[in-house]
């Protein structure tokens, strides 16, 4: 089966494409990682996050406090990344609608957050680039991603390979705080990106149990079932969320 010949709409507006079945796939080789940090401006003036792109399979063990981590381990690799789910720049359009897309996630203790691990990658389709795309925690805004906490702009995305590895890194060396028992999010945006780019976010199909809410910000309104705005959802029919970590430091 080809990479984009299974395409279909979740019912909030969020458009995924399966990018390898049946033991064949279209998709690029693994990665190799990225030789320099880029350095992006923070939303908080006392610090900046830095992004890179990354191999999962090269990033070294740094000993960090596991916040979240749904990217899984070996031998089975850090995601299962089988499904992209897709965002496209500017205001959407009819085939994907929507422009942003977010993973939600609770810290089960105060901590500082340093560094964020995101499977997005360059999505699997013709005609498309990968730039203008943001990365942010946001603060939650019932039930939603609210106001951005940090944020950076992403210097490109990776090509997305069978299956596994690719990741965008984000660090922040001096550490956003994050409240025990209150949810937020790990947001990639395309917002402020040109309707010609398109970015995916790989799905974790290694734990099909317990689905993680997400959530797509709807821009196209012909195709937005209640208007733009932000449509939470959990898992879909190949994997239980979207694969991300947050890792950091005890409070």
């Amino acid at each position: 089966m080809r990479s984009n010949d299974l395409r279909y709409t979740l019912p909030l507006a969020a458009a995924v494409v399966l990018s390898g079945c049946g033991g064949h796939f279209n998709g690029a080789s693994p990665l190799t990682e990225m030789p320099s940090d880029i350095a992006a401006s923070s939303q908080r003036a006392s610090a900046t996050m830095t992004v890179r792109l990354a191999d999962a399979r090269s990033v070294p063990d740094a000993k960090l406090v596991k916040i979240f981590d749904n990217l899984g381990a070996s031998p089975s690799g850090p995601y299962w990344g089988g499904v992209e789910v897709v965002v496209v720049g500017g205001s959407g359009n009819s085939e994907f609608p929507s422009t942003q897309l977010a993973a939600a996630f609770t810290p089960s203790a105060s901590a500082s957050a340093t560094e964020i691990e995101v499977a997005a990658v360059t999505p699997s389709l013709p005609g498309y680039g990968d730039g203008g795309f943001s990365l942010s925690v946001n603060a939650d805004d019932k039930g939603v991603p609210g106001k951005a906490l940090i944020t950076a702009q992403l210097p490109g995305l990776p090509p997305s390979p069978p299956l596994c590895c690719a990741l965008v890194i984000g660090k922040d060396p001096s550490g956003l705080s994050l409240k025990a028992g209150t949810q937020y999010w790990v947001v990639i945006s395309g917002a402020n990106a040109e309707s010609g780019n398109a970015a995916g976010w790989d799905e974790n199909a290694t734990d099909q149990l317990h689905p993680l809410l997400d959530a797509v910000y709807c821009s196209y309104t012909p195709n937005c079932p209640n208007g733009a705005g932000w449509y939470p959802f959990t898992g879909s029919a190949f994997g239980t969320g979207l694969a991300f970590a947050v890792l950091g430091k005890a409070n």
